[in-house]
């Protein structure tokens, strides 16, 4: 037997860990893009709702099924086409010799290339079946059908660039040079940038409607690709650090800040009203009540209610917009109740557009508009028409436009150094969101009235305090058409940040409130001239997402109901508080990336559980400490109750599904629409008495009461016939 050569042995591999390396270090752009790639397709809520959402409505939604396909295919190109250019220019004798760099020379290129492709394919042809049915819970043959064909046009792709050479009869030893095709390919990455630059300056909603999420991002991927490739190899030729230039140059006005763009939008405010502290505007408010009087001669007390609505993007806006539609669809009479509604990030988006179809000359049936005690209609389960006009609106693709200003406007601003606030990445949301309400026959413009004016103490329409979080010192900041000075939110945006005469829109104000982790970014303002010295340059603030703060709006509802409680229990009123929230089933802790995403786990976790200790405080100052173990009161029970001042509806996500971001399917809805409650489903004198007929928890059930607790309480209070339960009086 020969012996084997141990030192020929540890020199061959010590070659080939060298070569390798060598390699991968010239090709170290497309290996970090392909990897980011595959999380990014893969990994994201928001892209998992995505691909839900093509697969639900591919009839109107196939151009951006097929731009997806273009733009991932766009995407795969470059990256074997950039890869194969670098060895080209870089290793082309080594490229030329059977070594085993030369091996990877050939290969990494073609495998970097179609990992995107293969990783996309491979999650929707093992999703349904490995992960719960997240994507559609149905039938998933499509599906998976989809996952195997774009598995097979990557790997017709990949033998492709094996035997392309072959095929063209070009077979032979590498040598430097584009050529035609290269030309191709090289001008596509220098104007495509460009034409989708100019089309979206030309029509920022419509156009990436059309096109989609996912083409623009593996666009703007695969041009990046091409970009640092490019700028890699000009450093090589010239010596000059083009790349870190650029960076440098973006950092530099950042450091400077003289390109910030995210200045926020603000209108005229219309009224000349004075800008009243909360107890004095209650008092204008509560005695406004047309039906007051009705309820007193009843001999029950007038029912009041302060809304809180959580933050959590686009889920948490459908929820707040579902929840007081329906209510308000069934009790018009609902509104003239609400005093003030608490909303954070997409809870704000939510409450501003329930507001806005409140205040639409087109919804005038919408509001109550007698004196007496008007009943709530009795409901079936069919959705009324404040509640659907809210789902349309927010079924539209708020993400692509966001997207495409993001990636095609906001990006190239960064190294720009004049801000341009048409590039404002937070606009294209707010546009966004005022394209899709125009598109449903409501009246243009509704959404940009002001704060200020689409609240009057003597109408029927709740006052919105919409809540942001002042950057600097961390304080809550709140815009409302009623001054929180002294309630603990001592700062007002109204007050503090704009000049008389300027308020801040409907629609503006929810998106300043939902300025989440660079999704959208902070919004800019400036102290009022008022509190600057003469002579003083102006002084900027940017404002963030509320949720930052505080993330469920319990605080600040808190706040108001604490100021205007002893008022309006001295009047006969009971004041309640109904917060709207999300909650998903307890599971084990990701440990992925878990040195690197901790950070980021612990902002987000910290900022649902100060919500939930909000909740508690409530509570407790609400009905006061709970008893001991053995007394009895209904207030501090587990299940929901009629008297009690408090009620929470949660929104119950079993699988984890609800994406935090701007795009919802149909499905996405359908499960918070189906949990946000009927008040023909729950028997208010008999209580909670046990799981539903899908064995489910009692938060659906919760819901459902606390629907038909707000139905009894306006119809006038309950029936002097009724016999309740003794624990309940």
């Amino acid at each position: 037997m020969s012996k084997i050569d141990w030192r020929y042995l540890f020199d061959e591999t010590v070659e080939f860990i060298v070569n390798t390396y060598h390699v991968v270090r010239l090709l170290k752009i497309q290996l970090i893009i392909a990897i980011l790639s595959v999380v990014l397709f893969v990994v994201p809520g928001q892209i998992v709702e995505i691909y839900r959402l093509l697969y639900e409505d591919i009839a109107n939604l196939w151009p951006q099924a097929i731009m997806a396909v273009l733009g991932i295919g766009f995407l795969t190109f470059m990256l074997w086409y950039s890869a194969r250019w670098m060895t080209l220019n870089v290793r082309l004798n080594d490229l030329n010799m059977q070594t085993n760099g030369s091996i990877w020379l050939r290969w990494l290129p073609r495998l970097f290339s179609i990992a995107p492709g293969m990783s996309l394919g491979l999650f929707l042809l093992i999703a349904p079946g490995s992960v719960g049915a997240q994507i559609t819970g149905e039938n998933d043959f499509y599906l998976r059908m989809v996952g195997g064909l774009i598995i097979a046009l990557t790997l017709a792709f990949f033998v492709w660039v094996i035997f392309r050479t072959r095929l063209s009869g070009a077979a032979g030893t590498y040598q430097k040079g584009i050529g035609s095709f290269g030309t191709w390919a090289v001008r596509t990455a220098q104007f495509l940038p460009i034409v989708l630059f100019l089309l979206v300056l030309i029509s920022p909603i419509r156009i990436p409607e059309f096109m989609g999420t996912l083409f623009f991002t593996s666009v703007f991927i695969a041009v990046i690709t091409f970009l640092l490739s490019w700028s890699s190899l000009f450093t090589k030729r010239t010596g000059f650090p083009l790349t870190l230039t650029i960076f440098a140059v973006g950092i530099l006005w950042s450091v400077l800040d003289i390109n910030d763009n995210h200045k926020v939008r603000t209108v005229p405010v219309q009224n000349n009203r004075d800008f009243m502290q909360v107890p004095q505007a209650f008092e204008e408010w509560l005695k406004s009540r047309p039906d007051f009087e009705a309820y007193r001669s009843r001999g029950v007390k007038y029912p009041i209610y302060v809304v809180a609505a959580e933050g959590g993007g686009i889920y948490a806006a459908h929820h707040a917009a579902s929840f007081l539609g329906r209510i308000q669809d069934l009790c018009p009479n609902f509104s003239r109740h609400v005093f003030a509604i608490s909303g954070i990030s997409g809870g704000s988006l939510g409450s501003s557009i329930f507001i806005g179809l409140l205040i639409d000359p087109k919804n005038d049936g919408a509001v109550s508009n007698g004196a007496g005690l008007e009943p709530c209609k009795i409901s079936n389960g069919t959705i009324g028409p404040i509640e659907t006009a809210a789902d349309r609106i927010l079924s539209r693709d708020l993400l692509s436009p966001l997207v495409a200003a993001t990636l095609m406007k906001d990006v190239p601003q960064r190294i720009w150094p004049a801000p341009i606030g048409s590039f404002d990445r937070a606009r294209a949301l707010e546009d966004g969101v005022k394209s899709a309400w125009d598109r449903e026959g409501l009246t243009p413009g509704q959404l940009n009235v002001s704060i200020s004016d689409a609240w009057d103490p003597e109408a029927d329409v709740p006052a919105l305090v919409l809540n942001t979080t002042h950057v600097e010192t961390g304080q809550r900041v709140a815009t409302s058409p009623i001054s929180l000075v002294g309630t603990g939110s001592s700062v007002q945006t109204t007050q503090r940040y704009l000049e008389d005469g300027e308020g801040l829109s409907l629609i503006s104000a929810a998106v300043l409130s939902a300025r989440f982790t660079y999704i959208t970014p902070a919004g800019t303002l400036y102290l009022n001239s008022d509190f600057l010295d003469e002579g003083d340059l102006p002084q900027k603030v940017r404002l963030v997402d509320g949720g930052y703060f505080e993330n469920s709006g319990v605080d600040t509802a808190m706040d108001i109901i604490e100021s205007v409680r002893p008022i309006a229990l001295a009047a006969g009123a009971d004041i309640r508080l109904i917060s709207l929230q999300y909650t998903t089933q307890p599971g084990e802790s990701s440990q992925f990336l878990g040195e690197t995403l901790s950070p980021i786990r612990a902002l987000l976790a910290t900022r649902v559980r100060r919500g939930r200790l909000a909740s508690d405080r409530a509570n407790a100052r609400m009905t006061g400490f709970c008893p001991l173990e053995g007394e009895t009161t209904s207030l501090c029970d587990d299940f929901i109750d009629i008297n009690d001042p408090v009620r929470i509806s949660y929104i119950h996500d079993r699988q984890g599904k609800l994406p935090l971001g701007w795009l919802l399917s149909k499905k996405s809805r359908e499960t918070i629409g189906s949990q946000v409650g009927w008040p023909h489903l729950c028997n208010y004198i008999t209580g909670y008495v046990g799981p539903d007929a899908n064995n489910d928890d009692s938060l659906d059930h919760d819901n459902d009461c606390i629907m038909k607790f707000i139905q009894v309480e306006l119809d006038g209070g309950i029936p002097p016939d009724v016999q309740m339960p003794k624990q309940w009086h």
